[in-house]
């Protein structure tokens, strides 16, 4: 019986680590929750014990992550970037070269002007197959099969102008990140009377698995890819099974504070009611020593 208790306990203070985790992690952005199941310990049928005493307790599973959607918090800025749907962020590890994954789209310009995380990993976006088109015309917006970083120039040449009757380059400051509900991201320079100042730098990629839960969490809202989850399939946003993005908002936690607190308060009695019984046991063995 002893053991029986033994195991509730060790189930439920388990359940209780995840529902905390859960409640720390409620405003963390891109967070996934966790659920822990349970099942029970049942008695080999040669152990000559009734089947009505078979029972043995319960034994908690490994906690299982839940990818469902997050509601959107609207920031305004420009690199901040929500995913709606299946996709995940596809990054490239500051450490090494290991591919990571995440839902966490919160982007700023590095020092040398490369879009990173938070933690200075690299999103990885689809490339421009065309250049910057110095003459009156936009720059080709079609998109190769590489993933690369997005490096931000703050100065760029548009040409030359005439100065005194000498041709000086035309220098241009960046003015503005522009982007697009498609992923496409731009740089914007300043004016220049009949040109085009306004250059396609590269769209955003998103990840897609035959099973999310496979996922290994690494910390920092940070996944790698596993056989449980299958290989990553990359391909823009807007084309099922991807989903949409949108710019200017991140992904809340899909934590609801009032039902993990529910949950924390039925689990936290069963842990006391089992550790109750294990008190009440161990002192009836005790009387029974003693008389």
């Amino acid at each position: 019986m002893i053991s029986t208790v033994k195991s509730g306990i060790q189930a439920n203070s388990r359940d209780i680590a995840v529902i905390s985790n859960n409640i720390a992690n409620a405003n963390t952005t891109g967070f996934k929750k966790s659920h822990l199941n349970f099942v029970d310990i049942y008695r080999n049928a040669a152990s000559q014990i009734p089947t009505a005493y078979r029972g043995a307790g319960s034994l908690s599973q490994d906690p299982r992550m839940l990818f469902t959607q997050g509601s959107l918090d609207i920031t305004g800025m420009t690199l901040d970037v929500a995913v709606e749907g299946d996709g995940m962020f596809v990054l490239d590890s500051i450490n090494d070269d290991q591919r990571l994954f995440s839902r966490a789209g919160s982007y700023v310009l590095s020092n040398n002007g490369k879009i990173v995380d938070s933690d200075g990993n690299t999103p990885l976006f689809f490339q421009p197959t065309g250049t910057s088109d110095e003459e009156n015309t936009p720059n080709d917006e079609s998109i190769s099969n590489l993933l690369g970083p997005i490096f931000v120039e703050p100065t760029k040449q548009f040409g030359e102008r005439e100065l005194n009757g000498v041709s000086l380059p035309n220098i241009l400051t960046l003015r503005q990140l522009e982007t697009e509900p498609n992923g496409k991201i731009f740089a914007r320079y300043g004016e220049v009377e009949g040109r085009n100042t306004r250059i396609f730098l590269g769209q955003v990629s998103l990840a897609r698995f035959a099973s999310l839960p496979g996922l290994q969490a690494e910390g920092r809202n940070i996944f790698t890819q596993t056989e449980d989850s299958g290989v990553a399939n990359i391909g823009t946003p807007g084309a099922e099974p991807y989903g949409r993005i949108t710019f200017g908002a991140l992904e809340r936690s899909n934590v609801d504070v009032t039902t993990e607190l529910l949950a924390l308060i039925k689990t936290q009695q069963a842990y006391q009611a089992n550790a109750r019984i294990l008190q009440t046991s161990l002192e009836i063995g005790r009387e029974l020593i003693n008389n």
